[in-house]
């Protein structure tokens, strides 16, 4: 971002008291004071210094993520698993019969 904004006409040797105040949360009040064209130029240079820092943090993220499920996959055994009867076996018992009651009245 220095070196962005140091391109900037009239800003070449405050490129450190821009990034201090970007970091601090005063930008709104440094660009406030600059001339229109330079305020265009700092505020398009911090957006794009914000995107990428934001781009970075999403995509570490991500590859954090994508490691995690992979470890997960891999580290779960396949005994932990419950595993259901054979195919064809005999069907899970119903409700338990009453013998001696008649279902209808």
């Amino acid at each position: 971002m220095v070196a962005g904004v140091s391109r900037v006409p009239g800003l070449a040797g405050h490129g450190q008291q821009i990034a201090s105040a970007v970091k601090s949360g005063q930008i709104g009040h440094v660009i406030a004071g600059l001339p229109a064209t330079a305020a265009r130029s700092v505020g398009m240079i911090t957006r794009a210094a914000f995107t990428a820092g934001l781009n970075h943090i999403l995509l570490v993220a991500a590859i954090i993520a994508l490691a995690s499920g992979v470890v997960s996959l891999l580290s779960i055994r396949g005994r932990d698993f419950a595993h259901q009867g054979a195919p064809g076996a005999a069907e899970a018992p119903g409700p338990p019969e009453v013998s001696g009651v008649s279902g209808h009245r």
